[in-house]
């Protein structure tokens, strides 16, 4: 009897309390455990540190600018190639508006070139994962893009000539009396001249005139410039395509999935690059405006060679960063 009145005094204390915690059990202290270490841990925070190695710059209030060391190759490489692109891809059509390229001839160009890169990028981006051999790729791909860039910079320009000159004159309503053009090529370059330099409805004549610079130069001269320029390209596209998307693999693999979400802080480096140099270039490239009159016409000249000599140092700094690239399974 006794027994049962005790049975039921515990059942009546849980049904009274239904929501009473449970007594406390001591459990082990382990190495591992904050009791063995005399520390205390609040559960709702987890604080993550870091060593000098790893970070030497956790001072700066933005992650973007953080200079984690193993990061850092990958934050240099996307700012000199930002910076390389915005040396001279912005200034392109203008560069070849000034050798005298019309509008068609710089609309093939600019053209080629992407249509190049989304068949060869792929091919390259699987033979370099095939052979195991991305490290190589990547390296030779910056080399591509320092040597065939830098030398569209250095194509000699067309030869002067003042053969249409006579046709610049008729086209603006004004009187010439220089020299009439070589015998054999008087009907072929008026059709030349004329059907680049059409008069258009509300449009003047003088700035019609300059939408192509062409009679500025000796035809055969500016023919022979377009075709290396394109060759150029062409080649070089050939061989830089898969520089980007290997940069991306390499820097996406370092990060691995614990990292992931710090990509777009390496990304953010390459805008950075491209916004400021493009900026500087322009500034240095506007300095160097000239004018000089061509039949009796005032054209103006920058030297865009200056554009290429930036070009080269990002790209040279964009390559020697390739050299510390490391990816997994390469030879």
């Amino acid at each position: 009897m006794a027994t049962s009145e005790v049975e039921l005094s515990s059942i009546s204390g849980m049904i009274a309390d239904p929501l009473a915690a449970p007594p406390p059990t001591s459990l082990p202290a382990t190495e591992t455990s904050p009791i063995h270490n005399g520390n205390s841990v609040n559960s709702s925070s987890s604080v993550e540190t870091k060593t000098p190695e790893q970070t030497c710059g956790n001072w700066l209030p933005l992650e973007c600018l953080r200079c984690e060391l193993k990061l850092s190759k990958f934050k240099s490489f996307f700012f000199f190639f930002g910076g390389a692109i915005g040396c001279v891809f912005p200034y392109f059509s203008i560069y070849y508006k000034q050798l005298g390229f019309g509008p068609n001839q710089i609309g093939v160009i600019a053209g080629v070139r992407p249509l190049i890169g989304f068949c060869s990028g792929p091919l390259w981006g699987s033979l370099a994962d095939r052979f195991r051999v991305r490290r190589i790729m990547l390296c030779c791909s910056a080399l591509g893009w320092l040597i065939f860039i830098t030398s569209i910079g250095f194509v000699p320009p067309p030869t002067q000539s003042d053969s249409q000159c006579v046709y610049v004159a008729e086209f603006l309503g004004k009187p010439y009396n220089g020299s009439t053009p070589p015998t054999g090529q008087g009907d072929d370059l008026r059709d030349y001249f004329f059907g680049l330099h059409n008069n258009k409805p509300g449009v003047d004549p003088e700035e019609s005139l300059f939408e192509s610079r062409g009679w500025v130069y000796d035809r055969a001269s500016l023919m022979k410039v377009y075709v290396i320029i394109m060759v150029l390209v062409v080649l070089g596209e050939l061989v830089q395509s898969p520089c980007g998307a290997l940069a991306d693999s390499g820097c996406i693999e370092t990060l691995g999935a614990a990292e992931m979400n710090k990509y777009g802080h390496q990304r953010a480096w390459g805008s950075l690059g491209l916004g400021v140099f493009s900026m500087l270039v322009g500034g240095v490239i506007s300095e160097t405006r000239r004018e000089v009159s061509v039949c009796g016409e005032p054209v103006v000249y920058s030297d865009y060679r200056i554009a290429f000599y930036f070009f080269a140092g990002c790209m040279f700094c964009c390559f020697v960063t390739t050299l510390f690239f490391r990816f997994q399974d390469d030879n």
